[in-house]
């Protein structure tokens, strides 16, 4: 009789931990996405401040898009910088969404600008393009 009960005992835990798990609702949405940057026409990516972040709908046109994204300096001689962002947690997949990344000089003047769109959890390809001001 003591052994049904350690067996019920051992289900009743089972069953408790796959419904968790099953509430959290695993989305299968990778944490992060890997970006590759190069520069158009495949020159070297100027001297200056990269902030790659997430643009869309989840992002509601503020702030935290750019502090939940992520920086870089470019150093003024590589044709390519790859970094890794990380995605919000519980972000709406449905919803169009893109990687945006943006060259600036340290004073703050927009050199490059280019986006991509997000694609599941593929990685992306984002081509800076000069700004004309």
């Amino acid at each position: 009789m003591e052994r049904l009960a350690g067996r019920r005992r051992v289900l009743l835990a089972i069953a408790t931990v796959a419904v968790g798990v099953a509430s959290r609702g695993d989305t299968g949405q990778p944490a992060d996405v890997d970006v590759t940057i190069g520069f158009e026409g495949g020159e070297i990516i100027p001297k200056g401040q990269l902030a790659v972040y997430l643009d869309g709908p989840d992002a509601r046109g503020d702030r935290r898009s750019l502090a939940a994204g992520t920086t870089t300096e470019s150093d003024g001689g590589s044709r390519k910088i790859s970094v890794s962002l990380s995605l919000p947690p519980g972000m709406n997949t449905s919803s169009p969404q893109q990687i945006v990344a943006r060259l600036q000089r340290p004073d703050g003047w927009l050199l490059a600008r280019g986006s991509a769109q997000l694609e599941g959890g593929s990685p992306v390809l984002i081509t800076l393009h000069t700004v004309m001001h």
